[in-house]
């Protein structure tokens, strides 16, 4: 069989270009082994931040909860804290009243002063007027 060289040289390259073809494909099979492995890895990467992230908010809810249960206490030690300053205003009244007993206290005392200067006085006068002891 007679062989054109145009034929043989059209053959050669054809089998260079499938030859590159195949090392092509082999590099883009390569390619996508690596990349397949890379979003691997990142999913498995993002797999342990979602499991962080829910345990973040796992903690966050706990935390919340917690708060609710500190503003109940402390709305109620605001409550507790008004009640005893209404009681407090109420002795603060009370002691008003009683420093206002005692001022008047005082000035009656001071009433019975005046009265008990004055009869010494009149004590003073009738001892004086009794006629000495023989």
């Amino acid at each position: 069989m007679a062989s054109d060289p145009g034929t043989n040289r059209r053959i050669t390259r054809l089998e260079n270009d499938t030859e590159s073809i195949y090392e092509l494909l082999t590099a883009i099979g390569t390619t996508q082994h690596d990349h397949t492995r890379r979003l691997e890895e990142v999913g498995s990467r993002l797999d342990g931040l979602e499991a962080g992230l829910t345990a973040v908010a796992s903690t966050q809810a706990d935390h919340g909860r917690r708060l609710d249960g500190v503003e109940a206490h402390l709305t109620g030690l605001d409550t507790r804290l008004d009640g005893v300053e209404a009681h407090l205003t109420g002795l603060d009244t009370r002691l008003d009243g009683v420093e206002a007993h005692l001022t008047g206290l005082g000035t009656t005392l001071d009433d019975h002063t005046h009265r008990f200067e004055a009869m010494e006085g009149t004590l003073a006068e009738i001892i004086r007027r009794l006629p000495e002891p023989s």
